[in-house]
This record gives C-alpha cells, sequence and structure tokens, in this order.
C-alpha cells in the first residue's frame, strides 16, 4: 500500500511540473505577442523623441572648409529627422554632390552624432575660356569656378565662350583629351624634357607647351604612351642652343616626329 501511495504521489508531483511549465510557456508567449504588437509603437516613439536626436555632425578626411560644407550638406539632408530615421544613402549623396567630395560614408554614432567619412578630388589642371576659369581633377570633375592667381597647375586652353558647372564632369572632347595627355605624361618627360604648363585643343589636335613656349604637337590621343616616348628621345639628346631655337616638335605621326625652328621653314 505504502508502494501505491508514493508512486500517486510522484505522479501528481509529474503533473503539476506539467502544468507549471506549459503555464510558463504561455506566458513567454503572451509576453511575444504583446511585445510584437508594442513593438512599432514603440520603436516610433523612440524615433521621434529627442533620445536619438542629431545634435552633432563629425567630419572626417577634409579640411576646415571642406568639412563646413559637408556638415551643412549633412543637416540638410538630415531634415531634424533622428539617427533611427536618417536615410544614410541619401546624405551620402546629397555630401557627393559637392564639386570636391569624391565619396562619402555615413555611420551612426549613437546616441546623437552622425559620422561622415569622406575622401576629395584633387585639382589637376585649370581650364580656361576666354576670361572664365575652371579647376577640375585628374579624371575631369568639375571643382571650382576660380584658379588661384599663384597656381602652377598645367592651363588647358579652349575656345572662348565655354561654361562648365561644378560638381559636373568635363565633355568629351578637347578638355578630356588634355587631361588624358596630363595623365599619361611620364616621369621621364618631366626629368628630361620639361614640365607641361598649357595644353592648348584645337582642330588640329592636342599641343602641350613645355619650356619657354616649346611645342609637343601630340594631335589625337591615339598611341599617346608612344608619342611622349618620341618626344623624349628627340629631345632629350638636342643641346641646348638647339633646344632654344625650336619652335615645335611634332609627334602627331610617332614614327615620322618633325621638328620646326623659329623664324625657319620645318624639317
Amino acid at each position: 500500500m505504502a508502494f501505491a501511495a508514493n508512486v500517486d504521489r510522484a505522479l501528481l508531483l509529474r503533473r503539476r511540473a506539467l502544468k507549471k511549465a506549459e503555464g510558463r510557456r504561455r506566458l513567454v508567449l503572451l509576453c511575444l505577442a504583446v511585445a510584437v504588437v508594442l513593438a512599432p509603437g514603440g520603436y516610433w516613439v523612440l524615433a521621434n523623441s529627442s533620445a536619438f536626436a542629431v545634435s552633432g555632425v563629425s567630419v572626417s578626411g577634409g579640411g576646415t572648409i571642406m568639412s563646413a560644407e559637408v556638415r551643412q550638406a549633412a543637416v540638410h539632408a538630415v531634415g531634424g529627422r533622428s539617427l533611427l530615421q536618417v536615410d544614410a544613402g541619401a546624405i551620402e549623396g546629397a555630401v557627393e554632390r559637392l564639386p570636391y567630395v569624391r565619396t562619402a560614408s555615413v555611420d551612426r554614432s549613437f546616441p546623437h552624432t552622425l559620422s561622415i567619412q569622406i575622401t576629395t578630388y584633387r585639382p589637376a589642371a585649370a581650364v580656361r575660356s576666354g576670361k572664365s576659369a575652371y579647376l577640375v581633377s585628374s579624371d575631369g570633375r568639375i571643382l571650382a569656378t576660380d584658379v588661384p592667381a599663384k597656381s602652377r597647375l598645367p592651363v588647358i586652353r579652349v575656345a572662348q565662350g565655354l561654361v562648365l558647372t561644378p560638381g559636373a564632369h568635363v565633355p568629351a572632347g578637347g578638355i578630356a583629351a588634355a587631361l588624358d595627355v596630363l595623365r599619361a605624361v611620364p616621369h621621364a618627360f618631366t626629368h628630361r624634357v620639361g614640365h607641361i604648363h598649357k595644353v592648348m585643343t584645337g582642330d588640329a589636335g592636342i599641343v602641350a607647351v613645355i619650356g619657354r613656349g616649346l611645342q609637343v604637337r601630340i594631335g589625337s590621343t591615339a598611341q599617346l604612351d608612344l608619342k611622349l616616348r618620341v618626344a623624349v628621345r628627340v629631345l632629350r639628346s638636342m643641346q641646348a642652343a638647339t633646344r632654344s631655337a625650336l619652335a615645335y616638335v611634332d609627334v602627331s605621326v610617332p614614327g615620322r616626329p618633325a621638328l620646326g625652328y623659329k623664324h625657319s621653314i620645318s624639317t
């Protein structure tokens, strides 16, 4: 009898344990259901409260002036939204529309800071069209509508009347071809021939100017590397007096370079 009583008591305790476990599971499920229902509302409350309001924009990768412009563009794109609501892609796009910004990466630094990492373009040449002047990068991004008076950048001369827009890229044609030339100039050219300080574009193609006005007539950008090497080969062997009398070297047909002398017939 005692054995039967012990078995009954064990079964009773087991049933009670199972009921308690089932009750706990039901409570957990109920809590999860309530959380699912309340979560959107809670998120909305947090997103629209001051808990994650953007109160600062941290910029790295640019100078003082550039950082101020990036910060202003970012604040405008944020539009008073909190860190939970901001669209990082939209802010990156707004910042990258600034002429000098090449790339922008946005990160949220909770609770109140928007962090922006940027890379910037560097001026590679000055484009002059009549009295207008523009700074451009090596890949043709138009950076600004003013050129410092003491700039030592190569000048690309184009026909008068051209209007360029900062933040856009130069159109296909003469300026793009001139930038191709500047990018392709080998170290040997600068070291043995001279620094290109002007590039002219026109119907005859590209003309690079070095020294005191010596022209390197390149023509089209076809076989550009070969043309520049031929110019180095022709000019590096000349004595100073001979080079000073030279008006141009024409490498537009690299297999048959031609020379032109000041006040004389070309050879």
